[in-house]
């Protein structure tokens, strides 16, 4: 049975796909296969020492061994499994989870259907399979790829669908056409652009989308709006007259129970509230993946007037990791699948802070992308020391001082030591540094910058002053003095 060949990350994790969720990782797994299986040019009757993750869409096989490499890390799409079980071959036997995949002519798999000519067994060896058994046997009945399939058509429609053609009547007066369309096409529903433009009067791109992610949960909030003579819902009130029926103990009791309803159906709405974020969460964050791609494609080409402001992309590119790694789906594996989803999380921030990040900011800058789910303290340092194990890009750095950071690989001492150089020229004394001054000129918070000074200082490159005004850095230009003495 030939697999799909998987593209994994720098880390070693598999890449997902749009609306793609991460379910249960088993450690230790061996594959088998009735004749031989894998991914192309790579067809064995068994592959050994890998782990398995399934997904809302594919059960994956990863070869430990090779990792962060592909290997012959290989999937299977859901679509194409009839069932599955875990079972024994007999009653000493291991269970295994066995499922019975359709297959076309070329022994691939293919959903069932006319290209399928028959079924094959795949076996799966694990401690206890019955986990992965039973969650992959409740992803199958939810068969959640169809979908997002349906969903990716929806929103296909949608964007090809012109604005003016969405709803009527159009825009009211005085909204920004030109931030109208430059919203629409990043994938926000068209008419919340309009009332975040509205409530705005068009004031920027950023003051609109802070209101649509502020107000992204409000009834309503993309239907269209009412036209000027049209009154708005519940405007027209009419004034209860009275009636026996609300007179007396009677009418109290008949009160109490429409209170009772009433505050039956608030709880009903809050459960509906509950379940409408974490559907808005996953759009939230299937849109920050869309924006992330177009601004990839885009390059430098957008025209100034439409370029967004520089806090408002990074918000957005940084909004939501699709599918977090969590102790309950990654179990054993936990620190390990955590410290390579942070290592590839953290690739783009590090470009963007001159390669060093103070621990700290890491943990709230991670915490904020997963979402609801939060790790702690304990186990993102856990993460951290794990990444030359993983060979991840970069690694845990603890200075003199006791401050943790995480630096890339790129990142050198030398290259900091002559950045710092070139900010006092001589010749003579020069002027002077500060730790404020380094923070402005590298970009880096103020604790880093006074690391870079003293490692600068140790390093013979710069020298301190002490004095009236304060802790200063000035040139070292006593090695040139000793010279010209000689």
């Amino acid at each position: 049975m030939i697999l799909e060949a998987l593209s994994l990350s720098a880390s070693g994790r598999p890449l997902l796909v749009v609306g793609e969720v991460e379910l249960l990782l088993v450690d230790r797994v061996d594959m088998q296969f009735e004749g031989s299986g894998g991914p192309p040019g790579q067809l064995k009757p068994k592959h050994e020492d890998g782990y398995a993750v399934l997904t809302t869409h594919r059960l994956m096989w990863i070869d430990s061994a090779r990792a962060p490499a592909a290997g012959a890390s290989c999937g299977l799409s859901l679509s194409c499994v009839q069932h599955v079980q875990s079972k024994a071959s007999h009653i000493f036997g291991t269970p295994k989870l066995r499922a019975q995949v359709h297959v076309s002519r070329d022994n691939t798999p293919v959903p069932g259907g006319r290209d399928a000519v028959r079924t094959v067994q795949l076996k799966m060896t694990a401690r206890d399979p019955g986990p992965l058994a039973q969650a992959m046997a409740q992803a199958l009945s939810q068969r959640a790829w169809e979908r997002a399939t349906a969903q990716t058509a929806r929103q296909q429609a949608a964007a090809v669908q012109a604005p003016a053609q969405q709803a009527a009547p159009g825009p009211p007066p005085g909204t920004d056409t030109a931030l109208l369309r430059q919203l629409t096409d990043m994938g926000f529903p068209y008419w919340r652009v309009v009332r975040g433009l509205s409530a705005t009067n068009s004031a920027g791109a950023d003051e609109a989308v802070g209101w649509i992610l502020q107000h992204q949960m409000d009834a309503g909030v993309d239907e269209p709006l009412p036209s000027p003579a049209q009154p708005a819902a519940g405007a027209q009130r009419q004034v209860a007259s009275f009636s026996t029926a609300s007179a007396g103990i009677a009418g109290i009791l008949r009160r109490e129970e429409r209170m009772a309803a009433a505050t039956d159906e608030t709880m009903e709405k809050a459960f509906k509230d509950l379940r409408g974020l974490m559907e808005r969460a996953q759009e939230m964050v299937e849109l920050a993946e869309r924006f992330r791609g177009k601004r990839g494609g885009q390059g430098d080409r957008g025209a100034p007037e439409e370029a967004m402001g520089e806090d408002m992309e990074n918000e957005l590119i940084s909004l939501g990791i699709a599918s977090p790694v969590t102790k309950d789906m990654a179990g054993a594996l936990y620190h390990q699948q955590l410290s390579r989803q942070l290592a590839d999380f953290l690739v783009k921030p590090l470009q963007t802070h001159s390669g060093i990040m103070a621990l700290p900011d890491v943990y709230c800058l991670f915490n904020r992308a997963r979402g609801t789910e939060l790790v702690s303290p304990d186990d993102l340092l856990a993460a951290v020391a794990l990444f030359p194990k993983i060979g991840a890009p970069m690694a845990l750095r603890t200075f003199a001082s006791g401050l943790l950071v995480v630096q890339s690989s790129l990142h050198s001492d030398a290259e900091v030591c002559r950045q710092l150089q070139a900010l006092v020229p001589g010749p003579g004394l020069g002027p002077s540094l500060t730790a404020s001054d380094v923070a402005r000129a590298l970009q880096v918070p103020l604790p880093i910058a006074s690391e870079h000074l003293t490692m600068a200082e140790g390093a013979a490159v710069l020298c301190r002053d002490d004095g009236p005004e304060g802790l200063r850095f000035f040139r070292n230009f006593f090695p040139e003095a000793a010279c010209s003495a000689a």
